[in-house]
Order: C-alpha cells, then sequence, then structure tokens
C-alpha cells in the first residue's frame, strides 16, 4: 500500500524586525504524484530577504512542475542567486534542503546546500541526520550537489528545520542544536502528539521560552502510517 504523507509547517519570527525575512518552504505535488519539498533560509534579511525568499519559492514551484530531482533543483537555485548577486561569489547566498518523497514506492531522495538541518525518525524513536550534500548556494558558479536515495517506512517523520530553530538561545543556557530538536521529536512522539510543525513548536518552546533571535522555520512530512496502515518500503530509482 502506498505511503499518504502528512505535510505540516509553521515558523516562528524574531521579535527585532531587522532579523526578520529571508526563510522559505516550498511544497509541490508532482505529475507523476510524487511531493517536492523545499526549505532555505537566504542570508538577507528585511525586505531583500523576503523577496528573494519568495523568488526562490516560485523557482522550487517551476521546479515540482518541470520534474526536476533535488540536485538539480540546488544548482537552479545556486545559478540564480549568483545572477541575482551580481556574480559569484554572489552578495546573496543562502542555505537550502530539498527532497522528493515517492508515496508509491515509500522513498525519499534529498540533497542539501551548506545544511544539515533535517532529520528522519522511524517509529522507534530512532533517527538518522541528513547531512549536506554541496556547499551553501550563491558562491560557486560551478557548485556541485549530489543526491541521496533512502526508504521511508510505516511511522517514519522526516523534520526540516532552518537554523533559528538550532540557534535559538536555551533557557538552561547554551543554544538548542540539533540535540534539542532530537529531545523535542522524542518528547512529541513519547506523548503521543499527533506528529505536526505545532505539536512539535510546543516542545520546542518548553526549551527556549518561546524566544527566537531569528526567523526560525519548521516543516514536517509524517506517513499516513502514524495511524496504522502496514506496508513495506521499496527504493525508487533516482530522476
Amino acid at each position: 500500500m502506498r505511503l499518504r504523507p502528512q505535510f505540516s509547517t509553521a515558523r516562528r519570527s524574531s521579535p527585532d524586525p531587522r532579523r526578520r525575512g529571508g526563510d522559505l518552504v516550498a511544497y509541490h505535488r508532482r505529475h507523476d504524484g510524487s511531493i517536492l519539498l523545499a526549505v532555505g533560509d537566504v542570508a538577507a534579511k528585511e525586505q531583500l530577504g523576503t523577496t528573494v525568499a519568495d523568488q526562490l519559492g516560485q523557482m522550487c514551484r517551476y521546479a515540482a512542475h518541470d520534474g526536476l530531482s533535488p540536485r538539480a533543483l540546488l544548482r537552479r537555485l545556486n545559478r540564480a542567486l549568483i545572477a541575482l548577486g551580481g556574480g559569484a561569489p554572489s552578495e546573496l547566498f543562502a542555505s537550502a534542503f530539498a527532497a522528493v518523497v515517492h508515496p508509491r514506492f515509500g522513498s525519499m531522495i534529498y540533497a542539501a546546500a551548506g545544511t544539515d538541518g533535517a532529520l528522519v525518525f522511524d517509529a522507534q524513536l530512532g533517527h538518522h541526520h541528513l547531512r549536506t550534500t554541496g556547499p551553501l548556494l550563491g558562491l560557486d558558479e560551478d557548485a556541485h550537489y549530489t543526491h541521496h536515495i533512502m526508504a521511508l517506512r510505516p511511522g517514519d517523520l522526516l523534520v526540516v528545520y532552518t537554523d533559528g530553530v538550532t540557534e535559538a538561545p536555551a533557557r538552561r543556557g547554551s543554544y538548542v542544536g540539533t540535540a534539542g530538536v532530537v529531545r523535542a521529536i522524542r518528547d512529541m512522539r513519547s506523548s503521543h502528539d499527533i506528529p505536526s510543525s505545532e505539536a512539535l513548536w510546543e516542545h520546542l518552546d518548553a526549551q527556549t521560552g518561546g524566544w527566537y533571535q531569528d526567523d526560525a522555520t519548521l516543516a514536517l512530512i509524517a506517513t499516513d502510517d502514524a495511524i496504522g496502515v502496514e506496508t513495506q518500503a521499496r527504493r525508487a530509482w533516482a530522476t
């Protein structure tokens, strides 16, 4: 039986308007039934950051229509930032995570530019950290991006986040970090909350007091098997 991914996203904004803007989330269904997810963070704030993030988001929508692979999408975004910034290295640069989820095959192909802000949790609360597969966008016109394929199984949860989450000050000192995100996800799953970005924010807010010094964005894809459908994941070939 094919997976039925459930998507949610939510954002916390910095109280300082000069630090707002620059985060983007794109989620689109493609013609073949697969799903494109992209999460990015442009290193520009206020109106410029918002404008550039919106432009990159529109490019993600076109990429979904064109059926691009995650690494091909990152190459396209890289060239766009270099053009917008007047050449390489661009004054504009960004991190980005891109994935294509294949519900029919129970698999995902992903690529990450200058970020390791993604985790996949299984139903037993084990997790896999998805590492960067290429440099930041906008720095090198000839930048090379690889991508990886992994199976998605019943009850798996993909969590993607920008650095505004991990760099948020924690109540107990230091910062939330990846370890804090992992702890919040395990608390959410252990509490039997329905997996969603808002439910995860509640557990992160318990660590931060609800204060974030930069824009912070979460995007989650939960398989339908969080409600008990059994299926066997199969590997999809890369497009």
